[in-house]
């Protein structure tokens, strides 16, 4: 049954793109999801994922942070959304260390974003100038007992999708 959503989740990420490009030549794919969008496919298709909100302010921040303390979270994860990794150990231009911050306070959550939302994220991933966040995902922290990895990707040799996955996640799997 987790097959067959794994399955459902690549044909919904194939489909949501309008970015598919076919030529004569040769069949070109540009799938660039950003976290939260991999993570409503995957809520989509009938996988778990931690409850989340996008925001692009620090007011709506606050809010979404307010709602997932008083209904599940027990703490907020924020992180940037930029399509490079590494964000946690980045740098912002507005002097923020780490894309990725931990809080229990709705407040500080608006805070961070405030410091996050149209600055440049520079990352081991990134251009020297870095990359503009326009988007934060506030979400339920979670307990990680074990972190995997878990990809899909285009191989051209192949000349389709490969699913590649790993028994060692966390911050350095890049």
């Amino acid at each position: 049954m987790k097959s067959q959503a794994v399955l459902r989740l690549c044909y919904s990420a194939a489909r949501q793109n309008s970015a598919v490009c076919t030529t004569a030549y040769q069949s070109r794919r540009w799938i660039s999801l950003h976290e939260y969008q991999s993570k409503k496919i995957l809520n989509d298709n009938n996988l778990n994922v931690q409850r989340f909100q996008v925001v692009d302010n620090a007011q709506d921040a606050k809010r979404a942070g307010e709602e997932l303390m008083k209904t599940i979270a027990k703490e907020l994860v924020i992180k940037a959304q930029i399509l490079a990794g590494g964000r946690g150990k980045g740098t912002f231009d507005s002097g923020l260390k780490g894309g990725v911050k931990l809080t229990k306070d709705p407040v500080e959550c608006g805070n961070l974003v405030k410091q996050m939302v149209k600055y440049r994220l520079v990352t081991k991933q990134t251009p020297p100038e870095g990359v503009e966040v326009q988007k934060v995902m506030v979400a339920e922290a979670l307990d990680i007992a074990r972190e995997t990895y878990l990809a899909i990707l285009l191989d051209r040799a192949y000349g389709g999708a490969v699913l590649m996955g790993s028994p060692m996640g966390g911050v350095d799997i890049e």
